[in-house]
This record gives C-alpha cells, structure tokens and sequence, in this order.
C-alpha cells in the first residue's frame, strides 16, 4: 500500500512529519482509487503508485475535504490505468503537485477546480496518456489561477495540456513533444506563456480561444508537415482579442500563426520557416507586425482585415497575398521586398 506522509500541527516526528496508514486521515487504500486524499495539508509520496482496476491510482477529493493540499511526489512514478486517470482531482481548491513522474492513464492529470481556486505544477513529467496530458477545467462555470514550471509531456493522444476557463496563468518552459493533436490549448484570459518547446503536433502548438489579454514570448514551436500549425488565436468569443506575440520561431505546418477575429494585436520580432503562411490574418484589425522574418513561405503574410502595420518584414522566398488588410487606414512600409500590390 501506498504510504503518505501529512504534515499537520500535531504529532509531528522529529523530522516534522506524520506518517499516514490505513485508518488515519489522509491516504486511504479504498475504492474508487488505491490512493484517496480527503484531507487537507502537505504530502510526499515515499514509494511509486499504480492504478488499480478502473480507479485513479492517486484521487484527490475536495469534495471530502481536501481543499487545500500540496503533493511532492518526491521523484516516484504514478502509473495510470487506460480507463482512469494517473492523478484525479475533484473541486480542489488549491492544489501544488510537484517532482515526479505520470505514465499512462486515459489522462494523466485530471481534475476540476473550484470558483477563484490555484493550481500549481512543477517539475512534472508526463508520458503516453490515450488522451490529455493535462486537463484542467472550472467546476461549473467559475475560473480559476494556474502556474505551470517546467512540466513536460510526451505521446499525449490528444492534447498535451488543455486548460479551459483558467483566468490568470504563468505558464513557463513547458515541453510538449508528439502531441496527438495540440500541444497546449488554452481558454480564458490573462495568459503569460514564456519559453514553451512544442514539436510533432498534428494541430496547433498553441491553440487559443475565446481568450483576451494573451503574452507569449520565447517559444519554438515545430509543426509537422501535416500540421495545422504554430500558434492559433479565435477571438470571436472577445472581440478585443489584445495579443503580443515576441521574439517567438514558428515552423511548418500549415502556418506559423495564425490569427481569426483578433483585434488589437503585437507581433515582434518572430519569425516562420517553411509553413504554408507565415502569418495568416482573417478579419484580424488594428494589429502590428514588426521585424518579422518569414522564409520558405507560400506566402509571409496572407492577410484580410483592416488597419493593420506591418513594418521591417523580410520575406525570404515568401510573397504577400494583398495588402488589404494595411489600408486604407494601415501601413505597409520599409519591408523586403518593399512595396505593396
């Protein structure tokens, strides 16, 4: 049986620790999963921790009290069932789970989280779950905070991380390689993506919707050829969009970015190689495209919309489509090759 340690403020051994059996609050070897946390406090796994039947093989329940609990996983490895999850969570509230390993599973790590809850993941690695890496979703129709340091997930079936109705994330130097469909999705607002490798998507290496108020920088995305795509952003849902991109390296796939219903956008010193479009804009207004490098492109820019700037492009064996989308109220100047259509 999986043994847990609860530091609670009470009965602490020396070392200020309480270790946790079957009776004692925490960590008990029931039904539905082997290991069910209903219990608030901090945990370390001291031994790995595999799935059992059709059960979760580690559940975290908030609707049983653990609200508020933080898991060092302590470098052991959690095995999941096809079926279930690795790692379930149900109305946490604030949750940290840290320094250890996910295989398997129908998802790795699952859970919903409570209105105006946080969650926290670092040092996480996550391998071949059927589906989702990572799968995070409010309880009803709240939103939540979450921060997301150096996890990395590889031969996800579907989406390496989807976190949907998350307002206000920091997601840094996520690694997602040989994502069934995107590398990350993302749905909500308040975003700051900072230094994500992505690779081997069939979708989109970072895919937003129905989103406002998005920061990414630093990112190398490579889509395979048959790919949708680097980054994709539909703000039909918020029409003012309010996007940056900066200093980003998109390649293949269909386009490097890819933008639909977004206004009030920055694109900074990023550069796409050898997709379909560079940058493809469809009814995206009131942007800005500075010092971008497009190469071995079908075409750079492949644009419709209105009062656009695009200025210091370089297309390198790369055309523009038409330059609708920089006037009458736009700006299409000092690029190379100079000139508009």
């Amino acid at each position: 049986m999986l043994v847990l340690f609860w530091l609670a403020s009470a009965a602490l051994a020396d070392d200020g620790q309480v270790p946790l059996g079957a009776g004692q609050p925490g960590c008990t070897a029931v039904s539905p999963a082997q290991c069910v946390i209903a219990a608030p406090g901090a945990y370390f796994i001291e031994e790995p921790l595999a799935a059992v039947g059709g059960s979760p093989a580690l559940r975290i329940d908030g609707a049983a009290g653990a609200t508020h609990v933080s898991i060092d996983l302590n470098g052991h490895t959690i095995q999941g069932s096809p079926t279930r999850a690795a790692i379930d969570m149900v109305d946490v509230t604030s949750v940290r789970l840290y320094n250890g390993e996910l295989v398997g599973g129908h998802r790795g790590l699952q859970g919903t989280i409570t209105h105006d809850g946080a969650v926290v993941l670092d040092r996480l690695s996550i391998r071949s779950p059927a589906t989702d890496g990572v799968h995070l979703q409010p309880t009803a129709m709240g939103t939540y905070a979450a921060r997301i340091d150096e996890v990395s997930v590889a031969g996800a079936g579907e989406d390496c991380v989807e976190l949907t109705g998350v307002r206000g994330l920091l997601m840094r130097d996520l690694i997602a390689t040989q994502c069934g469909q995107n590398g990350a999705v993302l749905r909500g607002s308040d975003f700051k993506v900072e230094r994500p490798v992505i690779m081997g998507h069939a979708g989109f290496g970072l895919n937003v919707y129905d989103s406002f108020s998005v920061y990414v920088t630093g990112a190398a995305i490579h889509t395979r050829s048959d790919g949708a795509g680097g980054f994709f952003m539909n703000g039909s849902g918020n029409s003012a969009g309010e996007l940056v991109l900066a200093h980003n390296a998109f390649s293949g796939g269909a386009a490097g970015i890819h933008l639909i219903n977004v206004q009030n956008f920055v694109l900074l010193q990023n550069t796409t190689n050898g997709a379909g479009s560079g940058v493809l804009l469809s009814n995206a207004q009131q942007g800005v495209i500075r010092n971008h490098s497009a190469s071995d492109n079908d075409f750079g820019l492949k644009v419709s919309g209105s009062g656009n700037v695009f200025t210091h492009t370089s297309l390198f064996q790369s055309n523009i489509n038409d330059c609708a989308g920089a006037g009458p109220a736009g700006v299409y100047a000092n690029n190379i090759p100079g000139g508009c259509p």
